[in-house]
């Protein structure tokens, strides 16, 4: 079975079109949307967004953040910034995660500085699941 989902960035409609689940990660952890899933919304932390289309193919996006809603066999996904596999160099984005690393390593727990950190890695980590994804 399959539903809609309509994934939304700033720019305009990154995807539009019929699915068969979707992947995502909230405070809470890793969820999957299938046909005919209860209406909810919720908040989405840095993670590869994952559509699984009706042929089986898999499209996959990073994101920062976002807001997911599940409303009438219906899904919208609002997020800042949706990052394709084709746009992620993974050996850069593995050198930016060594020194944030690094960085986070000398900053005091429960700081400004030390969330920004500590959510850049977790965004680079989610780019470097959604290169990893792409290539299934």
């Amino acid at each position: 079975m399959e539903f809609l989902c309509r994934l939304i960035a700033p720019e305009g409609v990154i995807f539009e079109g019929p699915v068969e689940q979707v992947t995502a990660t909230n405070q809470e952890g890793e969820f999957g949307v299938l046909a005919q899933h209860v209406d909810f919304i919720t908040s989405l932390v840095p993670c590869a967004l994952t559509l699984k289309l009706p042929d089986g193919e898999l499209r996959c996006y990073a994101i920062r953040e976002g807001l997911a809603e599940v409303k009438d066999g219906r899904m919208t996904v609002l997020v800042p910034e949706a990052i394709s596999p084709e746009e992620i160099d993974e050996e850069q984005v593995r050198r930016e995660l060594d020194e944030l690393r690094r960085r986070l390593a000398s900053l005091e727990f429960a700081t400004d500085p030390y969330i920004a950190t500590a959510n850049a890695i977790a965004t680079a980590e989610a780019k470097l699941r959604t290169a990893q994804l792409s290539k299934r």
